[in-house]
């Protein structure tokens, strides 16, 4: 295992060593690179204390990145980005959380393709847009409210979708004007979310909604 030291998930300063190969050097790279992009997509599950400290999991633990891919990496086509396997680790709370990913072409975004009991207990995917589309089943617009149009309210309203392991979801308002904010809920509840296969579990995520109030015309749109 390569291993990757890292103070918070969206932040990294690599271990230098000079007894890595050209080839280490590589594989350290594509690491460093997939842990960029999956830090950004992984959200702690609150209220989910370490048992050994009775404690939230400490976001101050190491990365490493393994020298050979797992068995999911073999099913992935010809042509793809790198297929990484990955964990974070944090001795002290005796936890040790593992994701195989694949990385889109240009390293953007990822697939989650497997993951270990302690990722899955600890942590949720937080979606990209473009990983969301697949799974949303159906959708419905949100109305512009005749009182906000008439006084030229516009804007975005931004709501956070917790989608459980069912289908199932919660949502909380993170941004936009009160006088729209409600028909954006209103239209997001009626929205309907496949469950999120990791592997051969189903997995809870999370995933950010925009919904677009804007003129002239009144129409609301949502994002994706």
């Amino acid at each position: 295992m390569l291993r990757l030291i890292c103070t918070t998930f969206c932040c990294l300063t690599v271990a230098s060593s000079p007894a890595f190969a050209q080839v280490a050097d590589s594989a350290q790279a594509i690491g460093v690179k997939a842990v960029q992009v999956l830090g950004p997509h992984l959200v702690l599950i609150p209220q989910t204390p370490v048992p050994k400290t009775g404690q939230p999991l400490p976001i101050t633990g190491a990365w490493s990145v393994a020298n050979q891919p797992s068995a999911q990496c073999a099913s992935v086509p010809a042509g793809s980005g790198p297929c990484v396997r990955l964990a974070y680790s944090v001795p002290e709370a005796e936890v040790s959380c593992e994701w195989t990913v694949l990385l889109n072409a240009n390293a953007t975004d990822l697939t989650f393709l497997d993951e270990n009991d302690d990722a899955a207990h600890y942590f949720m995917p937080k979606l990209s847009t473009a990983s969301l589309k697949p799974l949303i089943q159906s959708r419905s617009e949100a109305t512009f409210p005749p009182i906000a149009k008439a006084a030229h309210i516009s804007g975005d309203v931004k709501l956070s979708a917790v989608v459980r392991a069912d289908g199932t979801f919660s949502m909380t308002l993170l941004s936009g004007p009160s006088m729209i904010a409600p028909a954006a809920e209103d239209a997001l509840a009626k929205w309907r979310f496949k469950p999120l296969m990791i592997g051969n579990r189903p997995s809870p995520y999370q995933a950010v909604i925009t919904f677009q109030f804007a003129f002239p015309g009144g129409a609301a749109s949502s994002i994706p």
